[in-house]
Parts: structure tokens; sequence; C-alpha cells
């Protein structure tokens, strides 16, 4: 086992029957490495802004088998033709560090959801942060009524129809099998529960 944090980051693209290689098209071997992340980081999370090639990148943790976590946020930009990505660049960073969060992307906004600080923190709030004109991100909102029931972190998340999912996750000292969702309203931040 190594504590080393590493920063590479590899693609495919989506072919009939299964994954292939973005340039040779050959299944046995379909990764590829693309521009790899400016630091080595774990525990964390990333999602495309829905149907913009833009990929963010928002904390997580960047010691390996240690914790130092980042509230720093990047952003590359998917080359439509071959999917590899830009170099990355730091945009708005998260109002706190965390790690073990969701990262949803809707058409105009990026989600975290929940997570943890790494002492044994849940959190249970829903930032947000809306695309600028140059695809960077503004500030990061955290508005209370868009919480979560309770702090959770480790969870699996998606975006679908308009709707944010939480799935799961470590909540309250044990594993939770508890799914959240909330609508968005108009493509905007979720709405209250």
């Amino acid at each position: 086992f190594s504590c080393t944090v590493h920063r590479p980051v590899y693609y495919a693209k989506a072919c009939s029957g299964g994954l292939c290689h973005p340039d040779t098209g050959s299944q046995s071997a379909p990764w590829k490495q693309t521009v790899s992340l400016p630091l080595g980081v774990t525990n964390f999370d990333a999602a495309e802004m829905e149907g913009c090639l833009h990929v963010y990148v928002p904390g997580g943790n960047t010691a390996g088998c240690g914790t130092s976590l980042s509230n720093t946020a990047y952003h590359a930009v998917a080359d439509p033709a071959t999917g590899a990505l830009s170099s990355w660049s730091a945009t708005a960073p998260l109002p706190r560090p965390l790690q073990n969060h969701v990262v949803l992307g809707s058409a105009m906004h990026i989600y975290t959801l929940g997570g943890d600080n790494g002492a044994g923190t849940l959190f249970k709030n829903v930032f947000f942060s809306q695309m600028q004109t140059d695809h960077s991100l503004g500030a990061w909102v955290d508005d209370p009524r868009y919480y979560l029931p309770s702090g959770v972190a480790s969870s699996a998340g998606a975006f679908a129809n308009g709707t944010l999912y939480l799935l799961g996750g470590y909540s309250g000292g044990a594993a939770s099998g508890n799914v959240y969702y909330s609508r968005l309203a108009s493509g905007t931040p979720p709405t209250a529960a």
C-alpha cells in the first residue's frame, strides 16, 4: 500500500459494446492519459457542466495517508473531437475545505453535496456555483434552505431530468441506504425542502 497521491487523468470514448481507445478504437486497452491535475488529490469528485464539455473538480484530500483538505476548485475543457482535456485552471474556491463529497453539474451550475472534514464531522451543506461567461465558476453559495436532512459523506450522486440525487453514504456512524432528491427550479439552485 502506498500513500502517494497521484495526479494523472485518464479518459476513454464510449463505443458500441463498451469503451474504445480515443485514438485507435481498440477495446482491449481503451484508456489514454490526458492533462494531469495540478496536484495529487484523493477522496474527491468531479462533474461536467451538463452538455458544455467543461469539467470541474472542487475540494478533496491532497495528503494521501494524512488529512490535508483543499477548498480549491479546478476547471478544464474537453476537446469535442478527441475528449482530451485542456490544461487545468483554478476557479472560485469552495466555502470550506472538504472531502468525500458528491459533485454534480446542471446546465449552468455545479453543486457539492455533503462531505466531511477528515476528522469525523459530516456536512449537510449543498454548495452551488454558477458558471460565468468565461466558464470559470462564480462565488459558491451556502444557503441553509438547501441543506440535506443530515450530514453524509462518501455517497453517490446523479443528475437526471432536472433533479439532483444523493444515494447512500456514511451518516450517523453507519452506512446509509437513504436516497435524497431535490428538483431544480428552472435549472437553478435546488428547491428548498
